[in-house]
């Protein structure tokens, strides 16, 4: 999830994404287990441009050997709230 944010914080509730705009908390559930959740400053590369300005960091999920089967749904979450 690409972010103007330019800090995080790992709370209870998911990360915290805190910059010079409103706070924003992430969480993400899912059936399967998560890999890894990590944070990626982008510097003056490429995913770091945005067209109304910086994109200085990405909130990124990963989940390795998922499987999604035909005819059996599979759902997870993404909840965005205003950060407190």
């Amino acid at each position: 999830m690409p972010s103007t944010a330019t800090r995080t914080e790992e709370t209870a509730e998911g990360v915290l994404l805190t910059g010079t705009s409103a706070p924003l908390r992430v969480n993400v559930m899912t059936p399967w287990r998560l890999s890894a959740r990590r944070v990626q400053a982008t510097g003056n590369g490429p995913l770091g441009r945005g067209a109304r300005g910086p994109i200085p960091l990405h909130l990124i999920y990963e989940a390795r050997d998922v499987r999604v089967t035909p005819g059996q749904p599979v759902t997870w979450h993404m909840t965005l709230r205003p950060g407190t």
